[in-house]
């Protein structure tokens, strides 16, 4: 995603072990965080749990403003190794946050926050030969938050959001080519029921659906010197219910790129990205 809007955690479990860190600093910053992970033969699991708080701040004047945040995350993983060169992975993720406080800035205003999020994830990466390998996922990701100011009910927001994401890659590898192709799936829905602008009282349910294909090609020209190319195919749909069509969209990118040294780069390209409408 653009800009880094998804957040997936792909720390690999590779050994036993289990890790504890505690910190503490200004303005009642408290934060706690425990992972534990774990081999036995082909099973490997991960569990972590990170807590963070704050309390008021001190703003440039040294005017206190009253705060309170709290962020809670926790997650389990497990994966199997099916055979060397095929694993299965299951994991479920859930982020929470609490905040509240006074706003000074806008005639003192009391507010409230909360946003949770919890994602289920089912991957499957296989190793075909020595150049081609492949990589299936699933993931279901569902989404709510909540925002009230005092005095300002039309700054209240109210979001509750159901995501499905169906993912195939295939990668294939040479002395000189990295190619990778595949195919996006996305089904979004807002669980709340909306009201069509210039339709009376009819409420709905909106939903968008999203199909992408995708190919690059990292074509080695010379040692040292690669150039890329690369195409991505959005084709999205919309419930039907706002009445307007959205455009199919084709982004291109290409870039070359000379590694003078193992540590320097120097490439020039151009990339489009298409974020699709809300």
């Amino acid at each position: 995603a653009k800009g880094g809007v998804i957040n997936i955690i792909t720390r690999k479990i590779d050994t036993t072990k289990t890790t504890l860190d505690l910190s503490t600093g200004s303005f009642s910053n408290r934060e706690y965080k425990v992972n534990t992970m774990g081999k036995q033969g082909k099973t490997g699991y991960m569990v972590y749990y990170d807590r963070k708080t704050s309390g008021d701040f001190k703003d440039g004047s040294g005017k206190r403003w009253p705060s309170d945040i709290k962020d809670t995350s926790y997650g389990v993983k497990m994966d199997y190794e099916v055979t060397p060169d095929h694993k299965i992975t299951a994991s479920f993720d859930q982020t929470k946050s609490d905040t509240s406080g006074v706003d000074f800035i806008y005639m003192d205003n009391h507010y409230v926050g909360k946003y949770k999020t919890n994602s289920f994830t089912l991957k499957d990466d296989a190793t075909l030969s020595s150049k081609w390998s492949n990589s299936f996922s699933y993931r279901k990701n569902h989404t709510s938050s909540l925002y009230t100011q005092n005095g300002h009910p039309y700054d209240n927001t109210d979001n509750d959001f159901s995501y499905h994401f169906l993912s195939d890659q295939a990668t294939y590898t040479s002395e000189r080519h990295t190619l990778v192709m595949g195919i996006d799936y996305v089904h979004a829905k807002d669980n709340h029921a909306r009201k069509i602008l210039g339709s009376g009282e009819r409420m709905v349910n909106f939903r968008m659906e999203n199909t992408s294909y995708f190919i690059q090609d990292d074509w080695l020209l010379m040692p040292h010197v690669t150039l890329t190319g690369g195409l991505r195919h959005d084709k999205p749909t919309n419930s039907g219910e706002s009445g307007k069509k959205i455009e199919s969209h084709t982004a291109k990118s290409y870039k070359l790129s000379w590694d003078i040294t193992e540590k320097d780069k120097v490439y020039a390209g151009r990339s489009d990205f298409y974020i699709l409408p809300t």
